[in-house]
């Protein structure tokens, strides 16, 4: 399986990522300090985007908060 690497915008930890992710698809920042969002903007050159925290709430991921 193919593995690419490219660095978090945000800390600047290498990050390796399996080919089978596709673009615009969301991952989070191995480094325990930085923990960022981000998202797979192109793959060739591989390159994240950080996606500001906010924008991560979904209905889907606050379930306590229905009514």
């Amino acid at each position: 399986m193919t593995v690419e690497v490219a660095p978090c915008p945000a800390c600047g930890q290498p990050l390796a990522i399996q080919a089978y992710l596709p673009t615009d698809a969301r991952v989070v920042c191995a480094n325990e300090r930085c923990g960022a969002t981000l998202r797979i903007a192109t793959r060739r050159p591989l390159r994240y985007e950080h996606v500001p925290t906010p924008q991560t709430f979904t209905a889907a991921s606050r379930p306590e908060s229905y009514g």
